[in-house]
Protein backbone atom coordinates (compact mmCIF):
# COMPACT_ATOMS: atom_id res chain seq x y z
CA UNK A 1 0.00 0.00 0.00
CA UNK A 2 2.99 2.50 0.48
CA UNK A 3 4.25 1.86 -2.43
CA UNK A 4 1.30 2.33 -4.40
CA UNK A 5 0.71 5.77 -2.19
CA UNK A 6 4.98 6.17 -3.18
CA UNK A 7 4.51 5.65 -6.96
CA UNK A 8 0.67 7.57 -6.93
CA UNK A 9 2.94 10.30 -5.32
CA UNK A 10 5.69 10.38 -8.13
CA UNK A 11 3.16 9.85 -10.95
CA UNK A 12 1.03 13.15 -9.42
CA UNK A 13 4.00 15.37 -9.44
CA UNK A 14 5.29 14.16 -12.56
CA UNK A 15 2.38 15.14 -14.44
CA UNK A 16 2.20 18.29 -12.73
CA UNK A 17 5.46 18.64 -14.10
CA UNK A 18 4.84 17.97 -17.83
CA UNK A 19 1.48 20.37 -17.83
CA UNK A 20 3.63 23.08 -16.05
CA UNK A 21 6.05 22.23 -18.37
CA UNK A 22 3.53 22.17 -21.64
CA UNK A 23 1.96 25.78 -20.41
CA UNK A 24 5.42 27.38 -20.25
CA UNK A 25 6.14 26.02 -23.99
CA UNK A 26 2.48 27.59 -25.24
CA UNK A 27 3.43 30.49 -23.86
CA UNK A 28 6.26 30.64 -25.45
CA UNK A 29 5.35 29.78 -28.36
CA UNK A 30 2.39 32.38 -28.39
CA UNK A 31 5.05 34.49 -27.18
CA UNK A 32 7.30 33.39 -30.23
CA UNK A 33 4.24 33.62 -32.66
CA UNK A 34 3.78 37.47 -31.82
CA UNK A 35 7.06 38.28 -32.42
CA UNK A 36 8.00 36.04 -35.11
CA UNK A 37 5.61 37.60 -38.07
CA UNK A 38 8.05 38.28 -40.95
CA UNK A 39 5.65 40.38 -43.25
CA UNK A 40 4.23 43.74 -41.86
CA UNK A 41 1.77 46.62 -42.43
CA UNK A 42 2.43 49.54 -41.71
CA UNK A 43 0.25 52.58 -40.53
CA UNK A 44 -0.08 55.45 -42.62
CA UNK A 45 2.82 57.62 -41.24
CA UNK A 46 6.04 55.80 -39.33
CA UNK A 47 7.32 59.37 -38.49
CA UNK A 48 6.32 60.75 -35.62
CA UNK A 49 6.70 64.40 -36.39
CA UNK A 50 4.39 64.01 -38.95
CA UNK A 51 1.47 63.31 -35.79
CA UNK A 52 0.31 65.77 -33.75
CA UNK A 53 0.78 66.15 -30.30
CA UNK A 54 0.01 63.01 -28.53
CA UNK A 55 -1.80 63.92 -25.19
CA UNK A 56 -2.48 61.61 -22.41
CA UNK A 57 -4.91 63.87 -20.56
CA UNK A 58 -7.61 65.20 -21.88
CA UNK A 59 -10.66 67.45 -20.86
CA UNK A 60 -13.15 64.50 -20.88
CA UNK A 61 -13.35 60.56 -21.61
CA UNK A 62 -15.94 58.57 -22.62
CA UNK A 63 -16.62 55.32 -20.95
CA UNK A 64 -18.74 52.32 -22.15
CA UNK A 65 -18.27 53.13 -26.19
CA UNK A 66 -19.28 50.03 -28.41
CA UNK A 67 -18.52 51.42 -31.26
CA UNK A 68 -17.68 54.95 -33.23
CA UNK A 69 -17.55 56.57 -36.74
CA UNK A 70 -13.77 58.41 -38.04
CA UNK A 71 -12.31 59.65 -40.81
CA UNK A 72 -9.39 58.42 -42.36
CA UNK A 73 -7.86 61.56 -43.91
CA UNK A 74 -4.80 62.39 -42.20
CA UNK A 75 -6.40 65.91 -42.52
CA UNK A 76 -8.21 65.13 -39.60
CA UNK A 77 -4.96 63.97 -37.49
CA UNK A 78 -6.08 66.25 -34.44
CA UNK A 79 -9.80 64.79 -34.19
CA UNK A 80 -8.45 61.33 -34.60
CA UNK A 81 -6.08 62.22 -31.70
CA UNK A 82 -8.50 63.58 -29.19
CA UNK A 83 -11.23 60.79 -30.29
CA UNK A 84 -9.03 57.97 -29.01
CA UNK A 85 -7.52 60.26 -25.94
CA UNK A 86 -11.06 59.98 -24.88
CA UNK A 87 -11.35 56.50 -25.29
CA UNK A 88 -7.75 55.46 -23.35
CA UNK A 89 -9.26 54.61 -19.98
CA UNK A 90 -11.48 52.08 -21.94
CA UNK A 91 -8.79 49.62 -22.36
CA UNK A 92 -10.01 47.37 -25.31
CA UNK A 93 -9.29 43.52 -26.02
CA UNK A 94 -9.72 43.71 -29.26
CA UNK A 95 -10.52 46.63 -31.65
CA UNK A 96 -12.55 45.99 -35.01
CA UNK A 97 -12.11 48.66 -37.71
CA UNK A 98 -14.19 48.68 -41.10
CA UNK A 99 -13.53 50.77 -43.89
CA UNK A 100 -14.12 51.26 -47.54
CA UNK A 101 -12.04 48.90 -49.89
CA UNK A 102 -10.99 51.77 -51.77
CA UNK A 103 -9.29 49.81 -54.92
CA UNK A 104 -11.70 46.97 -55.44
CA UNK A 105 -8.77 44.65 -54.43
CA UNK A 106 -9.21 41.15 -54.11
CA UNK A 107 -11.75 38.81 -55.47
CA UNK A 108 -13.81 38.90 -52.60
CA UNK A 109 -16.38 42.03 -51.16
CA UNK A 110 -15.14 41.22 -47.59
CA UNK A 111 -11.53 40.55 -46.39
CA UNK A 112 -9.46 40.69 -43.47
CA UNK A 113 -5.95 40.84 -42.67
CA UNK A 114 -4.10 38.63 -40.64
CA UNK A 115 -0.73 40.42 -40.34
CA UNK A 116 0.29 43.13 -37.75
CA UNK A 117 0.48 46.64 -38.39
CA UNK A 118 4.09 48.61 -37.66
CA UNK A 119 3.41 51.98 -36.17
CA UNK A 120 5.82 54.82 -34.56
CA UNK A 121 4.85 53.36 -31.02
CA UNK A 122 4.89 49.42 -31.55
CA UNK A 123 3.34 46.92 -33.22
CA UNK A 124 -0.24 46.08 -33.16
CA UNK A 125 -1.29 42.74 -33.54
CA UNK A 126 -4.15 40.81 -34.97
CA UNK A 127 -6.73 38.78 -32.97
CA UNK A 128 -6.11 35.45 -34.81
CA UNK A 129 -8.50 33.67 -32.58
CA UNK A 130 -11.43 35.85 -33.53
CA UNK A 131 -10.56 36.18 -37.42
CA UNK A 132 -10.08 32.34 -37.70
CA UNK A 133 -13.85 32.10 -36.45
CA UNK A 134 -15.15 34.70 -38.97
CA UNK A 135 -13.49 32.74 -41.35
CA UNK A 136 -14.97 29.60 -40.58
CA UNK A 137 -18.29 31.37 -40.77
CA UNK A 138 -17.42 32.57 -43.93
CA UNK A 139 -18.32 36.40 -42.76
CA UNK A 140 -14.85 37.21 -44.11
CA UNK A 141 -11.93 35.95 -46.48
CA UNK A 142 -8.20 36.22 -46.14
CA UNK A 143 -6.53 38.88 -47.93
CA UNK A 144 -3.46 40.08 -46.92
CA UNK A 145 -2.45 42.10 -49.94
CA UNK A 146 -5.59 43.84 -50.37
CA UNK A 147 -4.26 45.81 -47.35
CA UNK A 148 -0.87 46.99 -48.71
CA UNK A 149 -2.19 50.62 -49.35
CA UNK A 150 -5.66 51.14 -48.09
CA UNK A 151 -5.51 53.65 -46.00
CA UNK A 152 -9.27 53.61 -44.44
CA UNK A 153 -7.13 50.93 -42.04
CA UNK A 154 -3.72 52.32 -42.22
CA UNK A 155 -4.29 56.12 -41.53
CA UNK A 156 -5.88 55.35 -37.63
CA UNK A 157 -3.79 52.62 -37.00
CA UNK A 158 -0.62 54.47 -35.19
CA UNK A 159 -3.78 56.23 -32.67
CA UNK A 160 -5.07 52.97 -32.15
CA UNK A 161 -1.58 51.47 -31.13
CA UNK A 162 -0.86 54.38 -29.00
CA UNK A 163 -3.74 54.79 -27.25
CA UNK A 164 -4.94 51.34 -26.85
CA UNK A 165 -1.22 49.27 -27.08
CA UNK A 166 -3.08 46.10 -25.30
CA UNK A 167 -5.96 46.08 -28.01
CA UNK A 168 -5.65 43.01 -30.87
CA UNK A 169 -6.81 44.07 -34.22
CA UNK A 170 -9.34 43.04 -36.92
CA UNK A 171 -9.12 44.98 -40.29
CA UNK A 172 -12.13 44.68 -42.15
CA UNK A 173 -12.44 46.15 -45.86
CA UNK A 174 -15.51 46.24 -47.61
CA UNK A 175 -16.43 46.58 -51.92
CA UNK A 176 -19.25 48.63 -52.63
CA UNK A 177 -20.66 45.94 -54.49
CA UNK A 178 -21.06 43.91 -51.14
CA UNK A 179 -24.68 42.38 -50.85
CA UNK A 180 -26.57 42.84 -48.17
CA UNK A 181 -27.00 38.71 -47.08
CA UNK A 182 -22.91 39.14 -46.72
CA UNK A 183 -23.07 42.02 -44.47
CA UNK A 184 -25.83 40.48 -42.49
CA UNK A 185 -23.76 37.29 -42.27
CA UNK A 186 -21.15 39.31 -41.06
CA UNK A 187 -23.02 41.17 -38.69
CA UNK A 188 -24.18 38.49 -37.14
CA UNK A 189 -20.99 36.54 -36.95
CA UNK A 190 -19.04 39.90 -35.04
CA UNK A 191 -22.02 39.63 -32.22
CA UNK A 192 -21.62 36.39 -32.17
CA UNK A 193 -17.80 36.24 -31.02
CA UNK A 194 -16.95 39.66 -29.71
CA UNK A 195 -16.89 40.18 -26.36
CA UNK A 196 -18.48 43.13 -24.46
CA UNK A 197 -14.95 44.55 -24.22
CA UNK A 198 -14.35 45.15 -28.11
CA UNK A 199 -15.02 48.46 -30.31
CA UNK A 200 -15.75 48.56 -33.48
CA UNK A 201 -15.16 51.42 -35.79
CA UNK A 202 -16.28 52.50 -39.51
CA UNK A 203 -13.57 54.52 -41.28
CA UNK A 204 -15.62 56.49 -43.45
CA UNK A 205 -15.70 59.96 -44.78
CA UNK A 206 -18.33 61.57 -45.86
CA UNK A 207 -19.60 63.91 -48.98
CA UNK A 208 -16.69 63.89 -52.07
CA UNK A 209 -15.81 66.44 -54.71
CA UNK A 210 -17.83 68.89 -54.19
CA UNK A 211 -18.18 72.64 -52.79
CA UNK A 212 -18.45 73.05 -49.47
CA UNK A 213 -22.55 74.35 -49.75
CA UNK A 214 -23.18 70.73 -51.33
CA UNK A 215 -21.63 69.09 -48.92
CA UNK A 216 -23.04 70.22 -46.30
CA UNK A 217 -26.46 70.00 -48.26
CA UNK A 218 -25.60 65.68 -48.29
CA UNK A 219 -23.97 66.04 -44.97
CA UNK A 220 -27.34 66.95 -43.50
CA UNK A 221 -29.28 63.70 -44.30
CA UNK A 222 -26.13 60.93 -43.81
CA UNK A 223 -26.47 62.55 -40.11
CA UNK A 224 -30.30 62.73 -40.08
CA UNK A 225 -30.01 58.39 -41.48
CA UNK A 226 -27.37 57.30 -38.82
CA UNK A 227 -28.52 59.05 -36.18
CA UNK A 228 -32.15 57.42 -36.89
CA UNK A 229 -30.39 53.67 -37.31
CA UNK A 230 -32.53 54.35 -41.03
CA UNK A 231 -31.40 51.08 -42.53
CA UNK A 232 -33.46 51.43 -45.99
CA UNK A 233 -31.35 54.88 -46.84
CA UNK A 234 -28.18 53.80 -46.08
CA UNK A 235 -27.05 52.86 -49.43
CA UNK A 236 -28.19 56.46 -51.24
CA UNK A 237 -26.42 58.26 -49.24
CA UNK A 238 -23.12 60.44 -50.54
CA UNK A 239 -20.57 58.55 -48.10
CA UNK A 240 -17.53 56.79 -49.30
CA UNK A 241 -18.97 53.33 -48.09
CA UNK A 242 -22.46 52.59 -47.09
CA UNK A 243 -21.20 49.52 -46.20
CA UNK A 244 -19.52 50.07 -43.29
CA UNK A 245 -21.83 51.95 -42.05
CA UNK A 246 -24.58 49.78 -42.41
CA UNK A 247 -22.40 46.90 -40.43
CA UNK A 248 -21.64 49.19 -37.60
CA UNK A 249 -25.13 50.37 -36.97
CA UNK A 250 -26.84 46.88 -37.48
CA UNK A 251 -23.81 45.08 -34.69
CA UNK A 252 -24.63 48.10 -32.17
CA UNK A 253 -28.64 47.68 -32.47
CA UNK A 254 -27.62 44.27 -31.55
CA UNK A 255 -25.61 45.27 -28.62
CA UNK A 256 -28.85 48.04 -27.37
CA UNK A 257 -26.12 50.32 -28.22
CA UNK A 258 -27.93 52.99 -30.15
CA UNK A 259 -26.88 56.51 -28.48
CA UNK A 260 -24.98 58.27 -30.69
CA UNK A 261 -22.71 61.36 -29.58
CA UNK A 262 -21.27 63.76 -31.88
CA UNK A 263 -17.42 64.51 -31.35
CA UNK A 264 -17.19 66.68 -34.21
CA UNK A 265 -18.69 67.06 -37.82
CA UNK A 266 -16.60 69.01 -40.25
CA UNK A 267 -14.60 69.45 -43.52
CA UNK A 268 -11.61 69.68 -45.03
CA UNK A 269 -12.82 74.07 -45.88
CA UNK A 270 -12.85 74.21 -42.17
CA UNK A 271 -10.12 72.96 -41.72
CA UNK A 272 -8.15 74.70 -44.44
CA UNK A 273 -10.23 77.45 -43.76
CA UNK A 274 -10.93 77.99 -47.56
CA UNK A 275 -14.23 78.61 -48.41
CA UNK A 276 -13.97 78.90 -51.73
CA UNK A 277 -12.43 75.01 -52.35
CA UNK A 278 -14.19 73.18 -54.95
CA UNK A 279 -13.01 69.70 -53.92
CA UNK A 280 -13.99 69.57 -50.36
CA UNK A 281 -14.46 66.23 -47.94
CA UNK A 282 -16.63 66.23 -44.87
CA UNK A 283 -15.94 64.35 -41.77
CA UNK A 284 -17.68 62.81 -38.47
CA UNK A 285 -16.41 61.68 -35.27
CA UNK A 286 -19.24 60.07 -33.34
CA UNK A 287 -19.10 57.88 -30.49
CA UNK A 288 -21.98 54.98 -29.32
CA UNK A 289 -22.94 53.99 -25.75
CA UNK A 290 -25.54 51.82 -24.39
CA UNK A 291 -29.26 53.06 -24.71
CA UNK A 292 -31.54 54.25 -27.18
CA UNK A 293 -31.86 56.81 -29.86
CA UNK A 294 -31.58 60.38 -28.17
CA UNK A 295 -34.23 61.57 -30.35
CA UNK A 296 -35.24 60.83 -34.44
CA UNK A 297 -34.27 63.45 -36.28
CA UNK A 298 -37.02 62.04 -39.33
CA UNK A 299 -34.92 64.10 -41.99
CA UNK A 300 -35.75 64.47 -45.71
CA UNK A 301 -33.91 65.94 -48.92
CA UNK A 302 -35.01 67.10 -51.73
CA UNK A 303 -33.15 69.06 -54.71
CA UNK A 304 -35.20 70.76 -56.92
CA UNK A 305 -33.73 71.80 -60.71
CA UNK A 306 -35.40 73.56 -63.57
CA UNK A 307 -36.36 73.37 -66.91
CA UNK A 308 -34.78 70.57 -68.89
CA UNK A 309 -35.37 69.91 -72.76
CA UNK A 310 -33.77 67.37 -74.79
CA UNK A 311 -34.62 68.43 -78.49
CA UNK A 312 -32.68 70.56 -80.61
CA UNK A 313 -29.05 71.22 -79.89
CA UNK A 314 -29.37 68.73 -77.20
CA UNK A 315 -30.31 66.14 -78.85
CA UNK A 316 -27.25 66.36 -80.69
CA UNK A 317 -25.08 66.77 -78.01
CA UNK A 318 -26.63 63.07 -77.07
CA UNK A 319 -25.55 61.77 -79.65
CA UNK A 320 -22.88 62.68 -79.92
CA UNK A 321 -22.21 60.88 -77.37
CA UNK A 322 -21.52 63.26 -74.03
CA UNK A 323 -23.90 63.16 -71.31
CA UNK A 324 -25.96 66.66 -70.80
CA UNK A 325 -25.51 66.05 -67.14
CA UNK A 326 -21.62 65.42 -66.94
CA UNK A 327 -20.46 68.72 -65.56
CA UNK A 328 -23.42 69.13 -62.82
CA UNK A 329 -22.97 65.98 -61.36
CA UNK A 330 -19.14 66.28 -60.80
CA UNK A 331 -16.06 63.68 -61.09
CA UNK A 332 -17.71 60.43 -59.19
CA UNK A 333 -21.68 62.33 -59.84
CA UNK A 334 -21.62 63.17 -56.22
CA UNK A 335 -23.87 65.96 -56.46
CA UNK A 336 -26.85 63.99 -57.59
CA UNK A 337 -26.55 61.46 -54.90
CA UNK A 338 -27.82 61.64 -51.40
CA UNK A 339 -30.93 62.98 -51.96
CA UNK A 340 -34.22 61.55 -51.28
CA UNK A 341 -35.88 62.88 -54.39
CA UNK A 342 -34.19 65.04 -57.83
CA UNK A 343 -36.91 66.83 -59.66
CA UNK A 344 -36.95 68.45 -62.33
CA UNK A 345 -39.34 69.80 -64.37
CA UNK A 346 -39.50 67.89 -68.26
CA UNK A 347 -40.75 70.52 -71.35
CA UNK A 348 -42.21 67.82 -73.91
CA UNK A 349 -42.96 64.62 -74.36
CA UNK A 350 -41.05 61.06 -73.86
CA UNK A 351 -42.36 58.83 -76.98
CA UNK A 352 -41.79 57.41 -80.62
CA UNK A 353 -43.69 56.97 -83.43
CA UNK A 354 -46.18 59.62 -82.18
CA UNK A 355 -47.50 62.67 -84.24
CA UNK A 356 -46.67 65.98 -82.76
CA UNK A 357 -48.15 68.96 -83.53
CA UNK A 358 -46.35 71.46 -86.16
CA UNK A 359 -45.22 75.06 -84.38
CA UNK A 360 -42.80 76.91 -83.86
CA UNK A 361 -41.47 75.26 -80.65
CA UNK A 362 -42.92 71.85 -80.28
CA UNK A 363 -40.45 69.26 -78.36
CA UNK A 364 -40.43 65.37 -78.12
CA UNK A 365 -37.67 63.08 -76.93
CA UNK A 366 -36.33 59.93 -77.32
CA UNK A 367 -37.46 57.05 -74.81
CA UNK A 368 -33.76 57.06 -74.34
CA UNK A 369 -34.00 59.84 -72.19
CA UNK A 370 -35.86 58.15 -69.42
CA UNK A 371 -32.48 55.86 -69.20
CA UNK A 372 -30.70 59.07 -68.83
CA UNK A 373 -33.25 60.43 -65.96
CA UNK A 374 -32.75 57.14 -64.48
CA UNK A 375 -28.88 57.02 -64.34
CA UNK A 376 -28.78 60.62 -62.65
CA UNK A 377 -30.60 59.54 -60.12
CA UNK A 378 -33.85 61.64 -61.16
CA UNK A 379 -36.90 59.99 -59.48
CA UNK A 380 -39.48 62.38 -59.47
CA UNK A 381 -40.46 64.34 -62.75
CA UNK A 382 -42.65 67.40 -63.51
CA UNK A 383 -45.19 66.81 -66.24
CA UNK A 384 -47.47 69.50 -65.84
CA UNK A 385 -46.01 72.45 -68.33
CA UNK A 386 -47.23 74.01 -71.56
CA UNK A 387 -44.78 71.55 -73.74
CA UNK A 388 -46.43 67.94 -72.56
CA UNK A 389 -49.29 67.95 -75.20
CA UNK A 390 -46.77 68.77 -77.98
CA UNK A 391 -48.03 65.30 -78.95
CA UNK A 392 -50.77 65.61 -77.59
CA UNK A 393 -52.34 63.14 -75.37
CA UNK A 394 -50.51 60.09 -76.97
CA UNK A 395 -47.28 61.39 -75.87
CA UNK A 396 -48.63 62.07 -72.58
CA UNK A 397 -49.43 58.85 -72.07
CA UNK A 398 -46.56 57.06 -73.75
CA UNK A 399 -44.46 59.53 -71.62
CA UNK A 400 -45.77 58.17 -68.36
CA UNK A 401 -45.46 54.87 -69.24
CA UNK A 402 -41.61 54.94 -70.13
CA UNK A 403 -40.89 56.56 -66.86
CA UNK A 404 -43.20 54.20 -65.01
CA UNK A 405 -41.55 51.13 -66.55
CA UNK A 406 -38.45 52.95 -65.54
CA UNK A 407 -39.38 53.37 -61.84
CA UNK A 408 -39.46 56.57 -62.24
CA UNK A 409 -42.01 58.54 -60.70
CA UNK A 410 -43.99 61.63 -61.82
CA UNK A 411 -46.21 64.33 -61.26
CA UNK A 412 -48.71 65.44 -64.04
CA UNK A 413 -51.56 64.26 -66.72
CA UNK A 414 -54.82 64.78 -67.91
CA UNK A 415 -56.91 63.94 -64.48
CA UNK A 416 -56.21 66.03 -61.09
CA UNK A 417 -54.87 62.72 -59.28
CA UNK A 418 -52.06 62.46 -61.81
CA UNK A 419 -51.14 66.25 -60.24
CA UNK A 420 -51.37 65.05 -56.38
CA UNK A 421 -48.61 62.62 -55.11
CA UNK A 422 -48.51 61.37 -51.56
CA UNK A 423 -45.08 60.06 -50.68
CA UNK A 424 -43.38 58.17 -47.59
CA UNK A 425 -39.90 59.21 -46.09
CA UNK A 426 -39.25 57.51 -43.17
CA UNK A 427 -42.26 58.80 -40.94
CA UNK A 428 -42.52 61.67 -42.71
CA UNK A 429 -45.74 61.40 -45.60
CA UNK A 430 -45.31 64.41 -48.26
CA UNK A 431 -47.67 65.80 -50.62
CA UNK A 432 -46.46 67.15 -53.42
CA UNK A 433 -48.48 68.91 -56.04
CA UNK A 434 -48.36 70.07 -60.07
CA UNK A 435 -49.87 73.35 -61.34
CA UNK A 436 -49.56 74.46 -65.12
CA UNK A 437 -50.41 77.74 -63.91
CA UNK A 438 -50.07 79.39 -67.32
CA UNK A 439 -53.41 81.13 -68.42
CA UNK A 440 -54.70 79.77 -65.11
CA UNK A 441 -58.41 80.31 -64.06
CA UNK A 442 -59.84 80.51 -60.29
CA UNK A 443 -61.97 77.40 -61.14
CA UNK A 444 -58.84 75.44 -61.57
CA UNK A 445 -57.01 76.56 -58.82
CA UNK A 446 -60.04 75.54 -56.74
CA UNK A 447 -58.90 71.80 -57.79
CA UNK A 448 -56.01 71.85 -55.97
CA UNK A 449 -57.25 73.68 -52.56
CA UNK A 450 -59.49 70.58 -52.93
CA UNK A 451 -56.68 68.03 -53.33
CA UNK A 452 -54.87 69.92 -50.21
CA UNK A 453 -58.13 70.05 -47.87
CA UNK A 454 -57.72 66.63 -48.32
CA UNK A 455 -54.84 65.69 -47.62
CA UNK A 456 -53.50 68.32 -45.21
CA UNK A 457 -54.01 66.33 -42.05
CA UNK A 458 -52.18 63.16 -43.01
CA UNK A 459 -49.33 65.40 -44.60
CA UNK A 460 -46.47 66.53 -42.69
CA UNK A 461 -45.10 68.75 -45.64
CA UNK A 462 -47.00 69.81 -48.69
CA UNK A 463 -44.53 71.14 -51.41
CA UNK A 464 -46.17 72.61 -55.03
CA UNK A 465 -44.33 72.51 -57.99
CA UNK A 466 -46.03 75.35 -60.63
CA UNK A 467 -45.33 75.89 -64.16
CA UNK A 468 -45.88 79.80 -64.17
CA UNK A 469 -45.38 83.32 -65.04
CA UNK A 470 -44.34 85.24 -68.26
CA UNK A 471 -41.17 84.24 -70.39
CA UNK A 472 -37.55 85.73 -69.77
CA UNK A 473 -39.32 88.14 -67.36
CA UNK A 474 -36.72 88.24 -64.35
CA UNK A 475 -39.29 89.55 -61.75
CA UNK A 476 -42.26 87.37 -60.88
CA UNK A 477 -45.77 88.89 -61.94
CA UNK A 478 -48.11 90.27 -59.61
CA UNK A 479 -50.93 87.35 -60.68
CA UNK A 480 -48.03 84.75 -59.34
CA UNK A 481 -47.80 86.43 -56.15
CA UNK A 482 -51.46 85.81 -55.57
CA UNK A 483 -51.26 82.58 -56.49
CA UNK A 484 -48.74 81.52 -54.55
CA UNK A 485 -50.34 83.49 -51.09
CA UNK A 486 -52.97 81.95 -52.19
CA UNK A 487 -51.77 78.28 -51.89
CA UNK A 488 -49.39 79.00 -48.86
CA UNK A 489 -53.01 80.25 -47.13
CA UNK A 490 -54.41 76.79 -48.21
CA UNK A 491 -51.42 75.10 -46.86
CA UNK A 492 -48.40 74.52 -48.67
CA UNK A 493 -45.07 74.92 -47.66
CA UNK A 494 -42.62 75.38 -50.21
CA UNK A 495 -43.27 76.80 -53.78
CA UNK A 496 -40.86 75.91 -56.47
CA UNK A 497 -41.45 77.89 -60.05
CA UNK A 498 -40.43 77.29 -63.36
CA UNK A 499 -41.09 78.37 -67.09
CA UNK A 500 -39.57 81.73 -67.18
CA UNK A 501 -36.18 80.32 -68.15
CA UNK A 502 -34.62 82.77 -66.28
CA UNK A 503 -34.01 82.78 -62.26
CA UNK A 504 -37.02 84.67 -60.45
CA UNK A 505 -36.84 86.85 -57.22
CA UNK A 506 -37.19 84.14 -53.72
CA UNK A 507 -39.85 85.74 -51.19
CA UNK A 508 -40.53 84.19 -47.78
CA UNK A 509 -44.41 84.46 -46.63
CA UNK A 510 -45.76 83.39 -43.49
CA UNK A 511 -42.36 82.14 -42.64
CA UNK A 512 -42.52 80.05 -46.08
CA UNK A 513 -40.81 79.64 -49.26
CA UNK A 514 -41.48 80.55 -52.46
CA UNK A 515 -38.73 80.48 -55.43
CA UNK A 516 -40.31 82.05 -58.20
CA UNK A 517 -38.42 80.64 -61.25
CA UNK A 518 -35.31 78.53 -60.80
CA UNK A 519 -34.35 79.27 -64.72
CA UNK A 520 -33.56 76.51 -67.20
CA UNK A 521 -31.38 73.63 -66.08
CA UNK A 522 -30.65 71.57 -69.36
CA UNK A 523 -31.47 73.85 -72.43
CA UNK A 524 -29.92 75.32 -75.35
CA UNK A 525 -30.97 78.74 -75.29
CA UNK A 526 -27.90 80.95 -76.39
CA UNK A 527 -28.68 84.37 -73.73
CA UNK A 528 -26.73 85.15 -70.63
CA UNK A 529 -29.97 85.15 -68.71
CA UNK A 530 -31.35 81.93 -69.84
CA UNK A 531 -27.93 79.98 -69.41
CA UNK A 532 -28.03 81.00 -65.72
CA UNK A 533 -30.04 78.86 -62.99
CA UNK A 534 -30.68 78.14 -59.60
CA UNK A 535 -30.72 74.42 -57.47
CA UNK A 536 -32.35 74.70 -54.35
CA UNK A 537 -31.51 71.75 -52.00
CA UNK A 538 -34.19 71.48 -49.16
CA UNK A 539 -33.37 69.24 -45.84
CA UNK A 540 -36.76 68.89 -43.66
CA UNK A 541 -35.86 67.33 -40.12
CA UNK A 542 -37.57 68.02 -36.68
CA UNK A 543 -35.85 71.17 -35.82
CA UNK A 544 -35.93 73.38 -38.57
CA UNK A 545 -36.67 73.60 -42.89
CA UNK A 546 -33.01 74.25 -44.21
CA UNK A 547 -32.10 75.55 -47.61
CA UNK A 548 -29.58 75.32 -50.15
CA UNK A 549 -28.98 77.67 -52.97
CA UNK A 550 -26.55 76.08 -55.91
CA UNK A 551 -25.85 78.76 -58.62
CA UNK A 552 -25.69 77.28 -61.99
CA UNK A 553 -24.16 78.31 -65.89
CA UNK A 554 -24.91 76.14 -68.26
CA UNK A 555 -22.08 76.23 -71.34
CA UNK A 556 -21.71 73.96 -74.34
CA UNK A 557 -25.85 73.25 -73.17
CA UNK A 558 -23.95 71.43 -70.08
CA UNK A 559 -25.05 72.99 -66.36
CA UNK A 560 -22.44 73.00 -64.15
CA UNK A 561 -22.34 74.89 -60.10
CA UNK A 562 -20.31 78.17 -60.77
CA UNK A 563 -17.41 78.44 -58.68
CA UNK A 564 -17.64 79.13 -54.95
CA UNK A 565 -16.46 82.75 -55.25
CA UNK A 566 -19.00 83.66 -57.48
CA UNK A 567 -21.60 81.79 -55.93
CA UNK A 568 -21.43 83.38 -52.63
CA UNK A 569 -21.70 86.82 -54.45
CA UNK A 570 -24.29 85.66 -56.44
CA UNK A 571 -26.24 83.84 -52.86
CA UNK A 572 -25.75 87.46 -50.95
CA UNK A 573 -27.50 89.45 -54.04
CA UNK A 574 -30.29 86.97 -54.43
CA UNK A 575 -30.51 86.72 -50.50
CA UNK A 576 -30.01 90.22 -49.11
CA UNK A 577 -33.58 91.09 -48.47
CA UNK A 578 -33.81 88.27 -45.96
CA UNK A 579 -30.42 89.29 -44.24
CA UNK A 580 -29.33 85.63 -43.92
CA UNK A 581 -25.72 85.48 -42.28
CA UNK A 582 -25.21 81.69 -43.61
CA UNK A 583 -23.87 82.07 -47.06
CA UNK A 584 -25.60 80.29 -49.90
CA UNK A 585 -28.21 77.92 -47.22
CA UNK A 586 -30.59 79.74 -44.77
CA UNK A 587 -32.54 78.06 -42.11
CA UNK A 588 -36.57 78.59 -41.13
CA UNK A 589 -38.01 77.50 -38.02
CA UNK A 590 -40.71 74.35 -38.35
CA UNK A 591 -44.11 76.02 -39.36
Amino acid sequence: MRRLLIFGFIGLTSLIFILTAIDFWLIGYIKKSKNNFDKFHFAQHLNKDLYPEMKNEGESKEEGVLGGIISHHFITSNQMRDFFLKLKENRYETIVIIGPNHFQSGNRPILVSELPYKTPWGISYPNQDLISKLKKNQAVFSDDKAFTHEHSIASPMGFINYYQPQAEVVPIILKKSVDIQSLDKLVQSLDRHLSKNTLVIASVDFSHHLNETAALFHDELSLGVINDFDYNRIFNLEIDSPPSIYVLLKYLELRDSKKMIIEAKLNSADLLNQKTMEDVTSYLFAYFKKGSIAETENTTSMLFLGDAMFDRKIKHLIKGGKDPFEKIKGPEGNFLKGTDFNILNLEGPIGQNIECEKKTVSFSFSPAIADLLKTNRFNLINLNNNHMLDCGNPGLLQTQTILGEKGIEYLGGVQIKDNVKLRKINDKTILFLSINAIGINSEKLDQYHKQIIAHKEQSDLVVANIHWGSEYHKHASKEQQIIAHDLINQGVDLIIGHHPHVIQELEIYKNKPIFYSLGNFIFDQESPETRQALGVGFVSNKKYHRFYLFPIIIENYQPRLIDPGKSLLFCQEYLKKYEFKEGCYFSLDQY
